[in-house]
């Protein structure tokens, strides 16, 4: 399958724009997966946190923002 930033794939090594796929292939490339609530994401979302941004997430509120919205 060739691919690159720009561009989708198919499965004929053709590049096409994104902007250019039916829907129907879209939804193969990305596809949105509804999953009941798992009480460990905020967890997950602070280890994550930690790994990107070290001590400095309270220094740029990222920390105290997010947290908020996820609780």
């Amino acid at each position: 399958m060739g691919q690159s930033k720009e561009y989708g794939y198919t499965d004929r090594n053709e590049s096409r724009l994104l902007s250019e796929m039916l829907l129907g292939e879209l939804w193969q490339l990305f596809p949105i997966v509804l999953t009941r609530h798992n009480a460990s994401w905020t967890d997950w979302y602070n280890e994550e946190a930690e790994l990107l941004y070290g001590n400095n997430m309270n220094t740029i509120g990222i920390r105290t923002s997010l947290v908020k919205v996820i609780s």
